[in-house]
């Protein structure tokens, strides 16, 4: 449990399963909290109206309330004005300002969201809400995932507490799909100001550096909301706290994803700036032909050097160093001339998570990205989203 924060979760009809699937995250008085939200120029009503609500509320949140199974996302003015009754129905829930609610939504795009369902389970879960009831709205948060993907973390003596969710359409470009981490620490560091620096920061080595597909969806969004019950944290510490906790859920995010059978690190070193470094691994984690490889624990290393080229980062072929964890396969941007090479390579792909580290011999920056494999269960899944 979290000092200050109560959560739900219930089923209120949107999904045919009969599931979890509207959520709300409470604090018992409107609190510090910091978002970052996708970058998708067609953003759906519900990321339009928390991202407004949270720059006029100037960073004070009271709760946020969720559904799953309908993004309401492409769907004109009805849309806008369903989000908006979504936070009045939370505010109606809870006694609260309107103007401190934020709503997301995830689900299939373009379908008009069923609002009086969605009212009617928020309502149930205003009431059902309890401090142990987190599992709940981590459930109520999940469309195609395989299961509820939660993490905490303690920093002297104050609690964080976070889920996601999301199994495709994730890409770089924000806090990738919907989550939320509640944490009891007080002291300056979670001033809302501090609190937006110390997220931004903690996204860019966890949800801003993996890649499932390449697609970064209309919904994306990422809340941390602080309700400062608990002992004062520095600044420093809370975000190692929160940065690994992000970094845990990103990962289980990724080994979640659709169709995903490997987890895969590329790690860029020896780049001259980190930015650099930043734009080789990801261009690597993003290419097809890598990911198809790493789906048949193929080492074709060409694949991996081709897409390294195409990062915009001037390279030196002379220099490249390429590892599959413990094999080395590449030196001076040439194959390692060993009769085992490929054999002892396929095994490392074989693995359920592994790293592929390229060295450019540049420098001392470096940066990391999260990958994987690109599968035939992937396409099954979504060529059927909607039937």
């Amino acid at each position: 449990m979290v000092r200050g924060f109560r959560f739900a979760g219930v089923a209120a009809g949107i999904k045919s399963s009969g599931g979890l699937d509207v959520g709300l995250m409470e604090a018992d008085r409107p609190c510090p909290a910091a978002a970052l939200f996708t970058r998708n120029r067609l953003p759906a009503a519900p990321v339009v109206l928390s991202r407004a609500a949270l720059s006029r509320s100037r960073g004070m949140v009271r709760a946020v309330a969720v559904n799953s199974g309908n993004a309401n996302a492409l769907t004109g003015e009805r849309g806008r004005a369903d989000a908006r009754r979504m936070a009045a129905a939370g505010a109606a829930a809870l006694g609260a300002d309107p103007g401190q609610l934020l709503v997301a939504s995830t689900g299939v795009i373009g379908v008009p969201l069923p609002i009086d369902e969605v009212e009617r389970g928020i309502a149930a879960a205003g009431a059902a809400l309890r401090p142990d009831g987190f599992a709940d709205f981590a459930t109520a948060i999940l469309t195609t995932d395989r299961a509820a993907k939660t993490a905490e973390r303690e920093v002297r003596g104050a609690r964080l507490i976070g889920c996601t969710k999301g199994a495709g359409m994730i890409a770089p470009n924000m806090a990738t799909t919907l989550s939320f981490v509640a944490t009891d620490a007080s002291g300056p560091a979670t001033a809302p100001g501090a609190l937006a620096r110390l997220v931004a920061g903690a996204c860019a080595h966890s949800f801003n550096a993996m890649t499932v597909d390449g697609d970064t969806s209309t919904n994306d969004m990422l809340l941390v909301m602080a309700s400062r019950r608990g002992p004062a944290v520095g600044a420093t510490a809370l975000g190692e706290a929160l940065g690994d906790l992000l970094d845990d859920l990103a990962r289980q995010l990724m080994r979640g994803g659709e169709g995903v059978h490997h987890v895969v690190t590329v790690e860029v070193r020896g780049a001259r700036t980190e930015r650099a470094a930043r734009a080789v691994a990801e261009r690597i984690a993003r290419s097809p032909l890598v990911k198809t490889a790493i789906a048949g624990a193929d080492p074709n290393w060409g694949r991996i050097l081709a897409a390294a080229g195409n990062a915009g980062v001037a390279l030196q072929p002379t220099r490249l160093g390429l590892d599959l964890d413990e094999v080395a396969v590449v030196r001076g941007g040439v194959a390692i001339d060993q009769a085992d090479r490929d054999g002892r390579a396929r095994a490392v792909m074989q693995r359920a998570e592994y790293t592929i580290a390229l060295d450019l011999g540049q420098g001392r920056a470096r940066a990391h990205h999260l990958a994987c494999d690109l599968s035939h269960d992937y396409v099954t899944i979504n060529a059927d989203y909607r039937t």
